[in-house]
């Protein structure tokens, strides 16, 4: 099958390569650079695959670009034969063409739901973009799914490709097909924005990461790069690593700056009319600082805006009446809206725990926005130094990190292995992920060094006086010397108690009365002392290379946690052998906190509590206790009986690992009373954007529960009503 073109676009060679290895019933595993056109892989298997009659999944790692897709599949396939699942929402959830979050395609792999036998291929979109979490998903799609399915991974380009093509190949029982694309269609020109010596503000190629002067009285904004650029580099993405900093630094510019013409602004106007109309949108501070920054042509988006401003946003991006936009990282994964210019507000972000410099993958992953294809020459990325004692890096030159597993065993995955793998086979399947995969190679590649440096130094023992080692050997003999008249001025330092000192003194002045020195030629021992300075080089090497052999995770790593895993469900009565009891069936089929939510619907929790109360409860389950956030206590709100309960299941099976937050109780209880958001935001400190996303993964929560209850029609019903509380106005999904 030979390809040129598709959709009326002229095929590049990596796509034409990917799609003909697709053609011919390939898994395929696509490796470019941000922005040059993988997706259109992945739409040309979708257009295969509905051709044929067949089943297709694409999974994302976040719901922003599920949604994304879903909405771009619906319009060229049709609404009846596509379909969406994520946490928060369902559509058509048996369409020939389904999209959904790893993380669901995961959960019905390991239920084994008769859809999955269905599914010819799946797509795993942005496979290099994985953390702590969805690291696990993915990890687990690809090693449970059934071997018939197909694969198409698109990944940005990772330092190690040929290891996960590897690992790809050995578990999915199959040889994958490499697709490499190395060069851009549109070159990125890299530079620093900063003071000179004189307080001149100057654009300077990256290539020269000389810090920059100390200039009193002189400062440089992310206004100045604005103003320096709007002439010929805009539109722009600006990423800032702080969402307060987004619309801070929006409102700034908007201020200084109009970039919109009358008809861009009436066009504004339009959208910004059309959204004012969504329920209760009006008193939102965010829409009411957009609504002003919009109309200036600039905007700002981050993870803490409403859903419904995040569209309004990218719909006023994707029609070009954005000219700056302020954002973070989130809005460079998947989401395609290329620009002229990328800024960076600095080359250090905080990630949670600490401040750190961006790796070369998040920095092209953004940088990779600027550069339009077929309009730009070159793409141009602009970073800011504003701090004079800045450490600078050049990151055009950078080589891309290793792609490194973020594999982890939970204990709804040691249920579905017990459930659903035959007991002699478990072991084999904790093997095959792509961390012990991983850690084999470095195994393999540190053993082969140590028998290296270890056959060295054999070959200098080969090569020397037999007695090179003994007392005897001149050469040895006086180190030893040395060492002694060293322990013995210690030793007039310290206490004359110091006897393991002492005891040392006396055993080697023994060892040297006790043997007399070899006689040698002055060339003789030159030569032993050459031979003992390069071998007690490789000795050192060889104990180097030994430090790292230690610090490898033993071989049997997964093996040994399924195992201390077992053992604490079978004390808490989950399973019995490799029987699941009723705990475990309940706990195998959710995948939040499933100990603690067991634990609560055995207790009695759902009986027990009303629906707005069940709310108000499960909102903090798995939420980690943040110091700066904030939420008022509500008085009518009893539920200290099942904090309680919660805190001693938590602190009396600490291997339960519980993560809860009783304190966010009250926000789940006043929306599911009916408080619109803006009351509730004026009891708390959480952005809007927050409180919607914390509900809808309770949405998420309750169907998990509802599904794992299905069997128990009045509690099935009760958190019927639970979601429907809070599947509403700015909460419920609208795509």
């Amino acid at each position: 099958m030979q390809l040129t073109s598709y959709r009326d676009f002229q095929l590049d060679k990596f796509q034409q390569q990917a799609m003909e290895y697709i053609a011919a019933g390939r898994s395929v595993i696509v490796c470019a650079p941000t922005g040059v056109g993988k997706t259109l892989v992945a739409d040309f298997l979708v257009d295969q695959s509905l051709q044929r009659g067949h089943k297709i999944v694409y999974t994302a790692p976040i719901k922003a670009l599920s949604n994304q897709k879903y909405k771009e599949f619906k319009l060229r396939f049709g609404e009846e034969r596509v379909g969406i699942v994520t946490g928060d929402v369902s559509i058509n959830p048996r369409g020939d063409c389904l999209v959904m979050t790893t993380e669901i395609f995961r959960n019905m792999v390991l239920a084994k739901e008769p859809f999955v036998a269905d599914i010819s291929h799946v797509i795993f979109d942005e496979i290099h973009y994985i953390d702590s979490d969805r690291g696990v998903a993915w990890e687990e799609s690809l090693i449970f799914a059934p071997p018939h399915i197909r694969v198409l991974g698109l990944s940005a380009t990772i330092g190690n490709l040929a290891e996960l093509v590897g690992w790809l190949s050995t578990v999915r029982g199959e040889e994958f097909a490499e697709v490499v694309e190395l060069k851009r269609a549109v070159p990125l020109m890299h530079h620093f924005y900063l003071l000179d010596a004189s307080g001149k503000r100057i654009m300077r190629p990256m290539s020269n990461t000389e810090p920059p002067p100390f200039v009193a009285d002189a400062k440089i904004t992310h206004l100045d790069l604005i103003k320096a650029i709007k002439g010929s580099y805009l539109p722009a993405l600006f990423f800032v690593f702080s969402r307060r900093q987004c619309a801070a630094n929006a409102r700034d510019t908007s201020l200084a700056l109009q970039l919109l013409s009358k008809r861009e602004l009436a066009e504004v106007e339009a959208v910004l009319a059309r959204y004012g109309e969504v329920s209760g949108l009006a008193k939102s501070g965010d829409y009411r600082l957009l609504r002003s920054v919009l109309r200036r042509g600039v905007g700002y988006h981050h993870a803490g805006l409403l859903p419904v401003l995040k569209d309004m946003v990218e719909e006023l991006f994707a029609q070009k009446l954005i000219k700056v936009l302020y954002c973070t990282e989130t809005f460079s994964v998947g989401i395609n809206y290329p620009v002229r210019a990328v800024c960076f507000d600095g080359q250090r972000k905080f990630d949670g725990k600490s401040v750190r410099p961006l790796k070369a993958q998040e920095y092209f992953q953004m940088a990779g926005r600027a550069g339009r294809r077929g309009m730009d020459e070159a793409g141009y990325v602009f970073t800011l130094v504003s701090d004079y004692r800045t450490r600078l890096e050049n990151y055009a030159k950078l080589e891309i990190e290793r792609l490194n597993s973020q594999f982890k065993l939970t204990f709804n995955s040691v249920l579905n292995l017990i459930k659903y793998v035959a007991p002699e086979d478990q072991e084999k399947a904790l093997t095959l992920s792509f961390a012990s995969y991983l850690a084999d190679i470095d195994r393999r590649g540190v053993l082969a060094r140590y028998r290296e440096v270890e056959a060295e130094s054999q070959a200098l023992v080969q090569q020397g006086c037999p007695a090179i080692n003994d007392p005897a050997c001149p050469v040895t003999r006086r180190q030893l010397q040395n060492r002694l008249t060293s322990y013995e001025k210690l030793l007039t330092r310290r206490s004359k108690e110091d006897t393991d000192l002492a005891e040392r003194c006396k055993t080697l002045r023994t060892l040297l009365d006790s043997t007399p020195e070899k006689r040698c030629s002055s060339k003789k021992r030159s030569k032993c002392r050459s031979l003992k300075k390069q071998y007690n080089q490789v000795l050192h090497r060889v104990s180097l290379v030994q430090a790292e052999l230690d610090r490898l995770p033993p071989a049997n790593t997964f093996v040994a946690e399924f195992a201390r895993r077992r053992e604490t469900l079978g004390r808490l009565k989950y399973i019995d052998a490799d029987t699941l009891l009723p705990r475990g069936e309940m706990a195998a089929q959710i995948y939040i906190q499933e100990l603690l939510i067991t634990e609560l619907i055995f207790a009695g929790m759902l009986e027990d509590l009303t629906e707005p109360e069940i709310v108000a409860l499960l909102l903090g389950v798995d939420y980690p206790w943040r110091k700066f956030d904030t939420v008022l206590p509500c008085e009518e709100l009893k539920l200290q009986k099942w904090w309680q309960f919660i805190n001693r299941f938590a602190s009396e099976r600490a291997q339960a690992e519980v993560v809860y937050s009783g304190y966010l109780s009250p926000i789940g209880y006043l929306w599911a009373k009916g408080e619109d958001l803006y009351t509730i935001l004026n009891q708390c400190n959480l952005d809007e954007g927050d409180i919607v996303a914390l509900l809808r993964r309770e949405i998420d929560l309750l169907r998990q529960m509802r599904h794992a209850l299905r069997e128990v029609p009045h509690l099935t019903a009760k958190l019927s009503r639970c979601i429907n509380l809070i599947d509403r106005d700015l909460v419920r999904v609208e795509l």
